[in-house]
């Protein structure tokens, strides 16, 4: 039940009902309260990251990732702590914090992820490294061409748009 309830907050946040996802989201986090299990907690403490996140409050969804990345460390959960410092150098793009965004991706780029996280960082990282006026590193492939073998669609899409925007920023068409 907490896990559909978190479930419906993200999806309430991603049509953009946030009373819905609100209250989705208290009623999981009260529930997880009473609860031992540090796993489901964690789902829970993403999840509220990932409402924030597609509400706009960039600065909730900061405190969130930096709460969850210690308690994915202590699970052993090594793609939950992959995913709570990418979600985390997202939500200080939002805060507008493109330094250490760029510091977290860059921990992400080297600490060998699974395979579905590297285009999500690729993208991410050039889309921060053209906030900041970096030029694009020629060793680097594009980050339209790290595709992962299995493409998910929206991912892919947002992986898509954090590309492009780099590559807008840089002044190409993405064709080159």
């Amino acid at each position: 039940m907490i896990l559909a309830l978190s479930n419906e907050a993200t999806l309430s946040a991603k049509i953009g009902d946030a009373a819905a996802a609100r209250a989705a989201i208290d009623c999981a986090t009260r529930g997880a309260g009473t609860l031992p299990d540090h796993r489901l907690s964690l789902n829970v403490r993403l999840a509220a990251g990932m409402v924030a996140h597609f509400l706009g409050d960039f600065a909730q969804a900061e405190t969130s990732f930096r709460a969850a990345i210690p308690e994915a460390q202590a699970l052993g959960d090594s793609q939950f702590v992959s995913f709570s410092k990418l979600y985390l150098a997202e939500a200080l793009l939002g805060c507008g914090q493109h330094a250490e965004a760029r510091e977290h991706l860059r921990a992400l780029t080297r600490s060998g992820n699974p395979s579905n996280l590297d285009r999500m960082v690729a993208s991410r990282s050039a889309f921060v490294e053209a906030l900041l006026g970096m030029k694009p590193d020629p060793k680097r492939p594009p980050p339209r061409d790290a595709s992962p073998p299995e493409r998910v669609g929206l991912l892919e899409a947002w992986n898509d748009l954090f590309a492009g925007a780099a590559e807008s920023l840089w002044g190409r068409d993405g064709r080159e």
